[in-house]
This record gives structure tokens, C-alpha cells and sequence, in this order.
């Protein structure tokens, strides 16, 4: 089960059949068949290259123009949870 996940560049296809979808994931070739709310398909997401992009692993920055950028679910900020690890 996806949610708010990019799926991009997988070696012959981004999945091996449907995947089921909570929403707003981007699948650039088409092959999870996605069907939630919000999910962009065969859009790139124009990633940057793995890099310190300011956290506490490395990340693909979104690039200027990216379908991902301002497409998440609107009212993920209120239902997410922070984890403390001690």
C-alpha cells in the first residue's frame, strides 16, 4: 500500500502489477496502475541526483518544474506523527 511515494526509473517498470494506492504517488511508466486520489502518472518527476539535501539521509531533491512539487495530500500535515528514537 503506496501513499505520497514517487516510483521512477525502475528497471523494466516502476512495478510487477498493481499496487493498491492511499494516494497522491507519482508513477512515471504506468505500470503500478494507481487509482487513488491525487496520483500522477507518466510524469517525470524531474529528480535531482542522490545528495545531503539537509536531513538525516540522503535524498533525490525535487527539480524545478517536477510534477511532485505542491502535489502531496493538503491535510497530511495534520495526521502525521513524529517518532522519537533514543
Amino acid at each position: 500500500m503506496l501513499w505520497g511515494t514517487i516510483l521512477a526509473n525502475g528497471p523494466g517498470g516502476n512495478c510487477g502489477g498493481a499496487v493498491t494506492s492511499r494516494g497522491f504517488n507519482l508513477d512515471t511508466d504506468g505500470t503500478c496502475h494507481l487509482a487513488g486520489s491525487g496520483d500522477i502518472i507518466g510524469s517525470d518527476p524531474k529528480l535531482g541526483p542522490l545528495g545531503d539535501n539537509g536531513g538525516p539521509t540522503y535524498t533525490h531533491k525535487l527539480l524545478d518544474g517536477s510534477a511532485a512539487i505542491d502535489s502531496s495530500d493538503p491535510g497530511a500535515h495534520s495526521r502525521m506523527v513524529t517518532h522519537s528514537y533514543t
